[in-house]
């Protein structure tokens, strides 16, 4: 069973950015009581600023995840819009196994983190993604999770996205259950 407890227990540990801090903030805002968050309940309008680095990733039932939102600021990170892609599409062999692993993790009530380090023009960077899930299905029997990076346009690449090249996985990546 979800806990809202545990999921503030599980966010304050993770040691978020500061725009990553207040999206999760905000998803921990739509619990109501002991009813963890639904999709019903997050209104973009709430969180405007925070939109650029906005996705909505739906799980369906086969385990592919499908990007139904993407912000502006992940589209330009990845080189191409990414709503309607399947997000396995991004890494190859095995890694999509481990992908599928993560996301399944997440969507069973945990919140996850990934970060990647990069220097640019002599100064240490990380793009930081945090990853939390909507509770319940879809009417096609789907479950959802939303994630937010703290990257922005103005932050600068590590090296330009080029959209044929597989975006791999993070320096590093931490799930804490909540349920």
């Amino acid at each position: 069973m979800w806990s809202y407890p545990r999921a503030v227990s599980a966010i304050e540990s993770l040691g978020l950015s500061e725009l990553n801090l207040r999206f999760a903030c905000y998803w921990l805002s739509l619990w109501q009581g002991d009813e963890p968050p639904t999709r019903d309940r997050f209104a973009p309008s709430d969180v405007r600023e925070l939109l650029p680095g906005v996705a909505l990733v739906e799980i369906r039932s086969n385990l592919d995840p499908i990007c139904r939102l993407s912000g502006t600021a992940i589209d330009v990170g990845v080189g191409r819009p990414i709503t309607g892609a399947n997000l396995l599409e991004f890494v190859s062999g095995e890694d999509k196994a481990i992908r599928q692993s993560r996301l399944t993790t997440i969507i069973e009530g945990s919140v996850s983190l990934s970060r990647t380090s990069y220097e640019q023009a002599g100064v240490a960077k990380v793009i930081e993604t945090v990853q939390l899930p909507f509770y319940g299905k879809t009417e096609e029997g789907s479950h959802l999770y939303i994630a937010h990076t703290n990257w922005r346009p103005s932050d600068g690449f590590a090296v330009p996205p080029k959209p044929s090249d597989p975006l791999g996985f993070p320096d590093s990546f931490r799930l804490v259950s909540f349920n």
